[in-house]
């Protein structure tokens, strides 16, 4: 860890700064940060930027920062440019990069840039999901990449999936079950309890998102890709958060509710859950009533009488519902 003085610099990518802390001498840094590497390895920071101005600076600097970035992104890129280039067509010269990062790019949207635009331009030889191994005073999941400062080399990428994580924390981390079956598989394909590996195809590591669980599980979700008649998004019209209750215990209705409050009318939308969708049926469907007239809250005078009634009977829970950090005392003061 180089401390203020390293993230300084992979943010400027120079070779001047302006500050460091007592404990970092400016020559060394500009000495060590400021030249390239035939091997570097490391372990990036996880962290989002707080500072917009910072996180500003940080999106001019590295392209592949994208919607809310963990620092492991720009890190990522940095890590190569700090590597040697080499011939893609020789196999020596090409600086050699590791790193065990967040896994989190693989499948949240900031990490589709850095997927789909840059980790297809370097050659990225070995990806190992290390999520199921026990990492004393560390519990973010982890995947390991390998690569060479390159163009792409070959059509395939040497994967170690994951199929079970460590049954028990391990006495030495080193000599835990999943790691040991990663050091043991990762130069053969094969299959075990804790993990597989296999050479996969370099296009599936060129979309985002990644998927690398292991034991079958991408033979399998390619046959479900394969199969499928239609798409979810092709039937919605919208996906993602629209809205939230903030007491949903009052807004949303059972069936066996449902049938006693008659006038719902079109104060009332369907609702489906998670919970509700089971075996590929839905099985328990719900309602929200939904005091909104367009786009605008409903007057509390036109809504039907039993819906008044039962906000009322809830109305100490509802004022204390709080959304943003504030309650919406005010807003049923005025309904009332």
């Amino acid at each position: 860890d180089l401390g203020s003085g390293a993230e300084q610099h992979a943010l400027t990518g120079q070779a001047e700064f302006s500050h460091a802390f007592r404990s970092e001498d400016i020559d060394d840094l500009n000495r060590i940060l400021g030249r390239q590497y035939h091997a570097v390895v490391g372990n990036p920071p996880y962290i989002t930027v707080k500072d917009k101005a910072l996180s500003q600076l940080y999106r001019a600097r590295y392209s592949t920062c994208r919607s809310l970035y963990s620092l492991s992104v720009p890190f990522t890129e940095r890590f190569f440019s700090l590597a040697l280039p080499g011939d893609p067509a020789q196999d020596s010269g090409a600086a050699y990069v590791g790193m065990i990062t967040a896994n989190s790019f693989m499948k949240r949207e900031f990490g589709k840039r850095l997927i789909e635009s840059f980790l297809t331009s370097v050659d990225l030889t070995h990806v190992l999901d290390t999520s199921g191994v026990h990492i004393p005073g560390h519990g973010i999941p982890t995947v390991i990449l390998l690569g060479r400062h390159r163009p792409p080399v070959g059509d395939a990428i040497r994967a170690v999936m994951g199929i079970r994580g460590d049954p028990e924390k391990p006495d030495e981390p080193s000599l835990g079950t999943v790691w040991s079956a990663i050091v043991d598989q990762v130069d053969k394909q094969a299959e075990s309890r804790w993990v597989s590996s296999e050479d996969v195809p370099r296009k599936r590591f060129s979309v985002h998102p990644w998927s690398i669980s292991g034991g079958g599980t991408e033979k399998l979700l390619e046959r479900i890709e394969n199969a499928n008649v239609n798409r979810l998004g092709k039937m919605a019209a919208d996906v993602g958060r629209m809205t939230h209750t903030g007491e949903d215990g009052a807004f949303y209705l059972p069936a066996e509710k449902r049938s006693t409050m008659t006038a719902l009318g079109k104060y009332s939308i369907p609702v489906i859950t998670g919970e509700d969708v089971r075996n590929w049926m839905l099985t328990n469907p719900i309602v929200s009533i939904f005091p909104y007239e367009k786009t605008e809250a409903a007057p509390w005078i036109t809504l039907p009488s039993e819906i008044r009634q039962h906000f009322w009977r809830l109305r100490t829970t509802l004022i204390l519902r709080q959304d943003y950090g504030k309650i919406h005392r005010t807003t049923w003061i005025e309904m009332v």
